[in-house]
């Protein structure tokens, strides 16, 4: 007896990864075509007649759904994919202060214990932080972090 060969589409649904990319590219298309559509009926700053007047119009309004369709079908798959590892059910703050405290205890803004005058007069008195730890000329808030190593 003869085996049947599965379908390209079918193998093709079976890769979770796939599927998860076509899925939201579709996702993609239909907010493209949401946005055109949107964009040619409020007429904003003339478009649709300007379009319209042309004459290929056809032409015009493929360039933008293909260029839409290229931003947004980007979007959604790039946003599915960095997503895809992350549990659904995360607890805990997402951001702010409290996270910024939580993952950096030695901050010069988390609290008085590592203020900025304590840690400018262990510099000038020659000691320095341990090894791996985070130094600021300003605060850990600040983008001018650095880290030493001793």
């Amino acid at each position: 007896m003869m085996q049947e060969s599965p379908s390209p589409r079918s193998t093709f649904l079976r890769n979770a990864l796939l599927r998860l990319l076509a899925i939201n590219l579709a996702v993609g298309a239909a907010v493209t075509m949401l946005l055109v559509g949107g964009l040619l009926a409020l007429n904003p700053g003339g478009l649709r007649d300007l379009i319209l007047a042309d004459r290929s119009p056809g032409i015009a309004i493929a360039l933008l759904l293909g260029s839409f369709f290229v931003t947004f079908g980007s979007v959604a798959m790039g946003t599915a994919v960095m997503t895809a590892g992350q549990s659904p059910d995360r607890r805990g703050p997402r951001g702010g202060r409290p996270a910024l405290e939580q993952r950096m205890p030695w901050c010069a803004c988390s609290g008085p214990r590592n203020s900025l005058p304590q840690r400018y007069a262990a510099s000038r008195s020659g000691s320095r932080p341990p090894a791996g730890r985070a130094t600021s000329s300003a605060t850990c808030c600040g983008a001018l972090t650095r880290l030493t190593s001793v």
